[in-house]
């Protein structure tokens, strides 16, 4: 049987150890160790998680004009697209849809064509003008590189007569 003791050398600011335990002949047993450090601070973390896809946050998520007298044009109101997401968001297209969208127009788009970074936005800014009484709906589509493309957003409003309106 033999002990032997554990010895260190220093190589270029990392310590190195082997240290041999026992050695039993008769048993055939032995194991040895590696111990390796360095004066560096040891990097455990996890590497940063990859950034996620694009995310279309409207604000508003839908537009409502309330009361507006047929054939005049109500005051835009805006739609906020901003991404909340980690990569670039590329819009496509910004295109009115639905049963009533002659009486909608998208007055100002700084949207379509546009490529939007992480929390960065670009606007819509949209109008009412009904061509006669009634509910009037349409859809706001916007079509770009978010996982959940196409995004749409309702617009409504309620075409009145002049007549319904109270006098000044």
């Amino acid at each position: 049987m033999s002990i032997l003791t554990p010895r260190r050398h220093s190589i270029a600011g990392v310590i190195v150890g082997l240290i041999i335990v026992i050695t039993v002949p008769w048993m055939m047993v032995s194991f040895a160790s590696v111990i390796s450090t360095n004066n560096q601070p040891q990097d455990n973390q996890d590497p940063a998680p990859p950034p996620s896809p694009p995310f279309v946050s409207p604000d508003p998520g839908n537009l409502d004009f309330g009361n507006q007298v047929v054939r005049s044009t109500s005051a835009a109101k805006r739609i906020t697209l901003m991404n909340s997401g980690g990569k670039s968001l590329y819009i496509d297209s910004v295109t009115l849809g639905g049963d009533n969208s002659a009486s909608f127009n998208i007055l100002k788009d700084t949207c379509t064509g546009a490529t939007v970074g992480p929390n960065k936005a670009c606007i819509l800014d949209v109008t009412f003008t009904p061509r006669q009484t009634g509910e009037r709906n349409a859809r706001l589509r916007i079509n770009d590189n978010a996982l959940d493309s196409p995004q749409r957003l309702r617009l409504k409003g309620t075409g009145i007569n002049s007549n319904d309106v109270a006098p000044f």
